[in-house]
């Protein structure tokens, strides 16, 4: 497939915003046979058909996958700050700090002052840009989604559309890991978060791309396994970086 034209046979009337047309661009979004909500049960029904459909011909009847991350990482920002997660986050990581402070008390004082306030940097820096850790690990994975599916028809960019629209759509299972923690269930709500990406991804990826069960449940292993290491690595790289720069400051 080398980049195919669609001509969509469909129009559109633009018309001047009044407040009767803003009243009805809102419900468009949530519209059950188009927009947010469609795209949202379509994506949740049949995954990879739906993202064939929105690839190809039928793009107009699905609301944008960036939008959509845009939407998705944003509501579960405002979750995590409306229940406190980021101080939990917060006080684990300073818990963190002051262990490996304190067991360098013995040898440095200076070294576990300066390791304990480079942590509290380093933590800063990943909540207040947390949104795009996530996207940036988008092009990581597809990288790989292209790699292993050369054969597909699908170019790296739509691999990148691929990922954009299960990284919205597991945006939204956070409510399960977060629900877990407002009843104080433990780990188990982020066990059953995890399980559900897992599975949600094996099921997505076999219908994009036609594989049988068994092989996409290895290959989606062994490509979230090395894309999260390189991209680990990569942040490591980065912040490293950034503190021989001194953009990280101890």
């Amino acid at each position: 497939m080398k980049n195919p034209k669609f001509k969509v046979q469909k129009e559109r009337e633009v018309r001047r915003y009044s407040l009767l047309n803003v009243g009805s661009s809102i419900m468009d979004a949530i519209n059950l046979e188009h927009g947010l909500l469609y795209t949202v049960k379509e994506f949740l029904i049949r995954p990879g058909q739906s993202t064939r459909a929105y690839l190809g011909e039928g793009r107009l009847n699905y609301f944008s996958p960036f939008r959509m991350l845009l939407l998705s990482t944003a509501l579960l920002l405002i979750l995590i700050q409306s229940v406190e997660l980021d101080q939990e986050f917060e006080k684990s990581f300073l818990q963190g700090a002051n262990a490996t402070a304190e067991a360098m008390n013995d040898t440095d004082s200076e070294k576990a002052m300066k390791a304990k306030e480079l942590s509290l940097n380093i933590m800063s820096l990943i909540q207040e840009y947390f949104n795009v850790f996530i996207w940036l690990y988008i092009p990581v994975i597809s990288l790989f989604t292209w790699l292993f599916n050369r054969k597909s028809g699908l170019n790296y960019a739509e691999n990148i559309v691929f990922n954009t629209c299960y990284t919205s759509i597991v945006n939204l299972f956070a409510f399960v890991f977060l629900l877990g923690y407002l009843v104080d269930l433990g780990g188990f709500g982020t066990l059953i978060y995890t399980l559900l990406s897992l599975v949600y991804f094996v099921w997505y990826y076999q219908d994009l791309f036609g594989k049988s069960l068994i092989r996409s449940v290895f290959e989606g292993i062994i490509m979230s396994m090395v894309s999260a290491f390189i991209y680990s690595f990569a942040l490591g790289i980065i912040f490293g970086m950034a503190l021989a720069k001194g953009w990280i400051t101890v």
